[in-house]
């Protein structure tokens, strides 16, 4: 499925958010890439803000972040960008 008057190359792709949360947990990571814990979620300088931007959104809709296939640190990931920075990397067994 497109956006509405987004151009064909442009997709909304519908993710499972608990099944999301939890491969980002797995992933184990130490760092800035490291998935929070839903109790400390609150603690981040953006989430108030996007909290209430998030709820207003019938009125004011959040725009869909760019996603962008990229390495990170000799890694496959996949980047969403455009309000937040989030990279996830996988593990893809190449044939």
């Amino acid at each position: 499925m497109t956006t509405e008057g987004a151009p064909d190359s442009n997709f909304v792709v519908y993710v499972n958010g608990l099944a999301f949360y939890r491969a980002w947990l797995c992933l184990k990571v130490d760092d800035y890439q490291a998935c929070p814990l839903k109790q400390d979620m609150p603690n981040d300088r953006k989430f108030h803000w996007s909290e209430a931007h998030f709820a207003i959104g019938i009125e004011n809709p959040v725009p869909l972040a760019d996603v962008v296939p990229t390495e990170v640190s000799g890694r496959f990931a996949v980047a969403f960008y455009e309000y937040f920075f989030l990279f996830l990397p996988l593990d893809i067994e190449e044939d």
